[in-house]
């Protein structure tokens, strides 16, 4: 892995600073599903099964599908939110409550860690 092409996030760019922020932006699970798309295909959507980038169709229940092999997918769709009864802001809450509020850094691995062990142990996740 290149070291040099890593970029780091930064405090209420990337992420929200506080929690009055973390309100702001998360307050719907729509604008969670926003945030985790634009972390997931920050240029543009690419199709998981033809690699095809461009612009999604935006069906129901949040369904993006291909314009070019018709394959439908989600934002959470191979991430530890995937199939998740538990509301995105619970999920976004606990990730950001790991690091800290008024962290000058994203989660640390160990939060990282322990959701995906959770979700891969309590097969409701």
């Amino acid at each position: 892995m290149d070291i040099q092409h890593i970029v780091v996030p930064e405090a209420g760019k990337d992420y929200p600073r506080n929690w009055n922020a973390f309100l702001d932006w998360f307050g719907t699970e729509e604008a969670c599903l926003a945030y985790l798309e634009r972390l997931r295909w920050p240029q543009e959507f690419v199709c998981p099964a033809c690699a095809v980038s461009q612009a999604p169709y935006r069906s129901s229940r949040g369904r993006l599908m291909c314009r070019a092999c018709g394959r439908q997918s989600t934002v959470t769709a191979g991430t530890i939110f995937d199939k998740t009864r538990t509301p995105l802001r619970v999920w976004l809450a606990a990730a950001n409550g790991c690091s800290g509020w008024g962290a000058t850094r994203p989660p640390g691995p160990c939060c990282i860690g322990f959701a995906g062990r959770w979700g891969a142990r309590s097969g409701s996740a």
